[in-house]
């Protein structure tokens, strides 16, 4: 997580909670409606071997896993508190390929009207935003974990350092970035 790693208080209303891919584009697409939209209950998920947790819906639907939370009555509070860290002047995305991302989710994802971050182990895409990770032996699946730490201790991410691209505050896109440090 960058925010710890960075000793800075998170600011993302979808920190410790998983969103499909198609979730989390409906729900970055209508921010202020799934954001002033009432959380309800939708049942519940299945983590690991055993590990239930609870699910809850914004609108009709924009599913949000919480992960973390024994409760859907704990996993609503948090997020009705962390929605409130929102800074509308300063968002970033973050997304990989995974959790259901299509390549019609994916051409949605990267035409949003933020600084944004696509890991893909597709090199197929080519798009200022990605960031192309290789697949990893037989079984093609992304080279994880994504983390690696530099010299100075600064967690980045493969080449790309997400700390600069923050810094940039989306004066730089992605391949700015990998450009940059690649010199």
């Amino acid at each position: 997580m960058i925010s710890q790693e960075l000793g800075k208080q998170y600011r993302s209303p979808t920190t410790l909670l998983r969103m499909y891919a198609s979730d989390f584009i409906e729900f970055l697409e209508h921010l202020d409606v799934y954001l002033n939209a009432k959380m309800r209950a939708n049942g519940s998920g299945v983590f690991g071997r055993n590990r239930r947790y609870p699910i809850g819906l914004l609108g009709k639907r924009v599913a949000i896993h919480f992960m973390h939370s024994n409760s859907f009555e704990e996993g609503a509070a948090d997020w009705e508190r962390r929605k409130a860290w929102i800074n509308y002047e300063n968002i970033f995305l973050k997304m990989s390929d995974s959790y259901g991302a299509t390549p019609g989710l994916i051409k949605r994802y990267l035409k949003l009207p933020y600084p944004k971050l696509l890991y893909t182990s597709d090199a197929r895409i080519n798009h200022p935003d990605v960031c192309y990770i290789p697949k990893r032996g037989e079984d093609g699946r992304p080279n994880w974990p994504l983390y690696a730490y530099k010299a100075n201790g600064i967690m980045s991410f493969w080449q790309f350092d997400v700390v600069a691209w923050l810094n940039a505050r989306g004066t730089l896109t992605v391949r700015d970035i990998i450009q940059m440090n690649k010199n």
